[in-house]
């Protein structure tokens, strides 16, 4: 496929006034109106209005969803990694030996393998399991599928970027020298708006100091799965009801409805299998 596509984007409302913060995933298969992002235009899933870079996927973001967008922050997988080793990884706990599968059901699409306990993530580590859409857990000698695809990699990649957040803030946010030091290998591992400098980034992490990151609420937009729709494929559907209380729960910084609730599967007891969390050992 021609272009750039954007498989995981994720909004981030920062209220100075309050020093709350919260996370709004749009999953990548969500069928809008895509605008300023030829030859996309029209109905497509969000992630071809990136196509020739960010512009296309803020004017559809504000003109489907009305969210006013003022910055962007662009990484890709290199970035991820460079960011995650710039803090020196980050330790996680698995309760269960984790892979990633496939979708021919053989094979490790992205590379997620990690035995149960704890673990220090670099890089490499880190951007297998972000990207593992097909998790799998081991339980009784065998290992079982996840099975919430995208939206699963979505509430994981929510939980990484609390323990990145947390590990940045833990090893820079008591050290000025050190925090310039993390906010200089950040800004060459991603890509940022020319309006958005490193002294705002520096201003930024002086406002929200007392933040702590596994507090952020996190949201993802309700969608309804759609089969083989026209010729795109697999779609999720908005659900515009739903769609405009998440949005204003998300703006509010208040308190995410659980996944079920936001279109992620429900009923499984695997979830609870699939979950983790921060290690104490790197408090």
């Amino acid at each position: 496929v021609a272009g750039q596509r954007s498989d995981v984007i994720i909004l981030v409302h920062l209220n100075p006034s309050t020093g709350t913060a919260a996370m709004l995933s749009i999953p990548r298969d969500t069928l809008v109106n895509v605008v300023d992002a030829s030859p996309y235009n029209g109905p497509n899933k969000i992630n071809a209005a990136y196509n020739t870079g960010p512009s296309g996927l803020v004017a559809t973001i504000e003109a489907d969803f009305g969210i006013p967008i003022n910055h962007v922050v662009q990484i890709n997988f290199s970035g991820l990694s460079g960011l995650t080793n710039a803090v020196g990884g980050v330790c996680m706990h698995f309760p269960y030996n984790t892979r990633d599968g496939s979708p021919t059901g053989t094979g490790n699409e992205s590379g997620l393998l990690e035995p149960a306990g704890n673990d220090q993530l670099n890089g490499t580590q880190a951007l297998s399991l972000v990207r593992s859409r097909y998790y799998q857990y081991e339980l009784n000698g065998s290992y079982v599928a996840e099975g919430t695809g995208d939206l699963g990699r979505i509430k994981r990649q929510h939980e990484f970027l609390q323990v990145l957040a947390s590990k940045a803030i833990h090893d820079g946010i008591r050290n000025p020298l050190t925090a310039n030091s993390l906010i200089s290998q950040m800004v060459k591992d991603v890509s940022v708006d020319s309006g958005l400098t490193s002294s705002d980034i520096l201003g930024l992490i002086g406002r929200f100091h007392s933040l702590r990151p596994s507090t952020v609420p996190s949201f993802t937009l309700p969608t309804t799965i759609v089969n083989n729709y026209q010729n795109f494929g697999d779609v999720l559907m908005p659900i515009k009801s739903a769609d405009a209380q998440i949005i204003a729960d998300w703006t509010n910084g208040g308190v995410a409805p659980p996944p079920s609730a936001q279109g992620a599967s429900s009923g499984s007891p695997t979830t609870s299998y699939a979950s983790w969390s921060w290690s104490p050992a790197a408090t």
